[in-house]
C-alpha cells in the first residue's frame, strides 16, 4: 500500500537540492559570455503540469524530458516560481512586468480570436525594451494577446521577426482553429508549404522557426545580442503526438491513453528545446546565452496534465494551477550553483526587471518612470539569498465576480474559489486514497455558490491541506483589507468581450484569421489571399 505523500517544507520534489551561503554576486556568474553578448531565451510550455518533468520525485515522466533535465541539474531549479492560473493573463505578466488585474486579464477569462481584447497598447513590452538596448527581438509560439487590430501583433509589440498563432490553440494537424488557419509568419501568412502541411506535426513547425531565427541572427547580425520568447504550444490540448512518440521508451509504460499521449507530447516539447539548443550550438552561441524555462500555468488532469503533490488544476488559484516547474540555465553558473534549488518566491512579472538588468549590465529601471510589479530577483537567484520579494498578489477581481489571491505574510489568502482536491496521475503510487473530505482541511465559508476562503500557510503546508481561515481571524482581515484595496487599481476587463461578426466574415474570405477592426485591415487581410 502507498505512504500518504505529505510535503512539510517549502521545497516540493525535486531530486537534488543545495544549500548555499549568499556570497557577492561575481563569484557565482561571470560577466557575460563568450562573445560578449548577453543573449535571452524565454521558454513557457503551455498548461505543463508541476509533475510532468524529470526532476519530480514521483512521476511517470521522469525520462520524457532527458534534455531539459540535464539542463536543469546544472542549473538552478527555482521552486517558488508562481504564474496565472490561465494562458492570457501570465503571457501579459511576463511581458509588462506588471499583475493581471493592471491589464484586465484578471477575470479568469483568455483572448478569444473574435474579440477587440487585447494586451493594452499603453503597455510597454520586455521586447520593446530590450530592442532599445540594440538587441534583436523573436517569438516562436503562443501569442494570445489580441488580434483585432494590426497594432495589436507582435511586430508591433517589440518583435522583429515572429512564426506564432494567435489564439489559445490550434489543431496540430489541420493548423485550424474554428475552421480557419492560426499560423502566421511576421503577422501574415508569408508561409511555406511544410508549415500547413496536414502532415507536419504544428510543435515542429515553431520549433523550426525558433531554431532558424537563431540561425538567421547569427549569420546577419552576429554583433548584436538576441533575445528569443520561446512560447511553445505543446503539451496544450487538443491531446495529439507527433506518430510514434508515445510509444517510445519514456512513454511505453504508461497504460492510461490519454497520460500516455500527453507523454508524447512532454517527449516533443523536450525535443524542441533540444533543436534550439543544438541551434545555438551550431553558431557558437550557448556560452553566451542565458535560458529560461517555465510552465505557463498548473497542468488540466482531464486532459493528461498532473500537478501532484500540489492541490488543483489549471485555472485555479490552489497551487496546482499557479506554481510552476520552472528552471534557468547559463554556462557563466559558477560549480557552486550548479543544480542548486532556489527556494525564493519568484513571480514572472519579476523577469522584466531581472532580464533587463541583466542585459544591460547595470540596474534597469524604466525611463517613463512606470511602476512595475516586478522585482529584480536575479541577483537573489544566483547567490542563493533571501528573495527581495515579501508579497505576490496572484489575482485581483471585483466583488465576488471571481476568484481572488494573496501571498502575504507567510500566508496565502483564497477567496471566492470552487473547492478542488489532489489528483493523483494514473497509476503512480502517491497516496493512500485520502481524499478531500478526509483530509483536515475545512472549506472555510462558503457562499451558496460553493465558492469558498481558505488561508493556507505555504511555507509549512505547500500541499494545502489544512484550511487556517477560521483559526486566523485578524490575519484575514488585513489581508482582505488589501485585497479589497487593490480592487480600486483594477483595469478594464480585456478578456471579456463579444465575438464580432466581421472577424468571421474577414476569415472566410482569406481563410486566415487576421485583424479585421483598423484602416490596414484590407490591405492586410488582402495578404491572405
Amino acid at each position: 500500500m502507498c505512504a500518504m505523500w505529505r510535503a512539510t517544507t517549502t521545497m516540493l520534489a525535486v531530486v537534488v537540492a543545495t544549500c548555499v551561503t549568499a556570497v557577492p554576486l561575481t563569484s557565482h556568474v561571470t560577466a557575460s559570455g563568450s562573445n560578449g553578448h548577453r543573449n535571452i531565451i524565454f521558454t513557457l510550455a503551455d498548461d505543463l503540469g508541476f509533475s510532468d518533468v524529470g526532476w519530480r520525485e514521483n512521476t511517470d515522466l521522469k525520462e520524457a524530458t532527458p534534455f531539459l533535465s540535464e539542463l536543469a541539474e546544472t542549473g538552478i531549479y527555482l521552486d517558488q516560481h508562481y504564474v496565472h492560473s490561465v494562458c492570457t493573463p501570465t503571457r501579459g505578466q511576463f511581458l509588462t512586468g506588471r499583475y493581471a488585474f493592471r491589464l484586465g486579464f484578471s477575470s479568469g477569462g483568455v483572448i478569444g480570436l473574435q474579440t477587440d481584447d487585447h494586451l493594452p497598447e499603453s503597455e510597454v513590452t520586455i521586447a520593446e525594451e530590450l530592442q532599445k538596448m540594440g538587441y534583436r527581438t523573436y517569438l516562436a509560439g503562443k501569442w494570445h494577446l489580441g488580434c483585432a487590430r494590426l497594432s495589436y501583433l507582435p511586430n508591433q509589440r517589440g518583435f522583429d521577426r515572429s512564426a506564432t498563432f494567435w489564439g489559445g490553440g490550434v489543431d496540430y494537424w489541420t493548423k485550424k482553429t474554428s475552421n480557419f488557419y492560426d499560423v502566421h509568419i511576421d503577422n501574415g501568412p508569408n508561409l511555406n508549404e511544410d508549415d500547413i502541411s496536414p502532415n507536419t506535426y504544428l510543435e515542429h513547425v515553431w520549433d523550426n522557426h525558433a531554431a532558424a531565427f537563431i540561425s538567421e541572427h547569427a549569420i546577419s547580425h552576429p554583433d548584436t545580442p538576441f533575445f528569443l520568447y520561446y512560447a511553445m504550444q505543446v503539451p496544450h490540448s487538443p491531446v495529439t503526438a507527433p506518430p510514434g512518440a508515445e510509444d517510445e521508451r519514456p512513454c511505453e509504460h504508461i497504460t492510461d491513453p490519454t497520460r500516455k499521449t500527453y507523454c508524447g507530447m512532454v517527449l516533443t516539447l523536450d525535443q524542441g528545446v533540444h533543436k534550439v539548443f543544438d541551434a545555438l550550438d551550431a553558431h557558437r552561441l550557448r556560452e553566451s546565452t542565458l535560458f529560461v524555462f517555465s510552465a505557463d500555468n498548473g497542468g488540466n488532469p482531464s486532459v493528461g496534465g498532473y500537478n501532484m503533490p500540489l492541490r488543483g488544476r489549471k485555472a485555479s488559484l490552489f497551487e496546482g494551477g499557479i506554481r510552476a516547474s520552472a528552471f534557468l540555465w547559463t554556462a557563466e553558473l559558477a560549480a557552486s550553483r550548479q543544480g542548486a534549488t532556489y527556494t525564493g518566491m519568484i513571480h514572472i512579472t519579476d523577469w522584466v526587471p531581472s532580464l533587463l538588468t541583466y542585459a544591460q549590465g547595470t540596474r534597469w529601471t524604466p525611463a517613463d518612470g512606470r511602476a512595475l510589479d516586478g522585482v529584480d530577483v536575479l541577483q537573489a537567484v544566483f547567490e542563493g539569498s533571501e528573495s527581495p520579494r515579501d508579497e505576490i498578489v496572484h489575482n485581483v477581481c471585483e466583488g465576488t465576480r471571481c476568484p481572488k489571491a494573496l501571498r502575504s505574510e507567510g500566508f496565502k489568502l483564497i477567496l471566492g474559489q470552487t473547492d478542488d482536491e489532489w489528483h493523483p496521475i494514473p497509476g503512480v503510487c502517491q497516496s493512500n486514497g485520502t481524499s478531500i473530505s478526509d483530509a483536515p482541511h475545512g472549506l472555510g465559508e462558503c457562499d451558496n455558490r460553493g465558492r469558498c476562503a481558505y488561508l493556507f500557510d505555504i511555507a509549512t503546508d505547500p500541499t494545502e491541506t489544512t484550511n487556517l481561515y477560521n483559526e486566523q481571524p485578524d490575519l484575514v482581515a488585513r489581508l482582505t483589507d488589501r485585497l479589497t484595496a487593490l480592487e480600486a487599481e483594477l483595469a478594464p476587463c480585456q478578456t471579456c468581450g463579444s465575438n464580432d461578426p466581421l472577424a468571421r466574415e474577414v476569415a472566410e474570405r482569406t481563410e486566415y484569421w487576421s485583424p479585421w477592426l483598423d484602416d490596414t485591415q484590407t490591405n492586410f487581410s488582402a495578404s491572405y489571399l
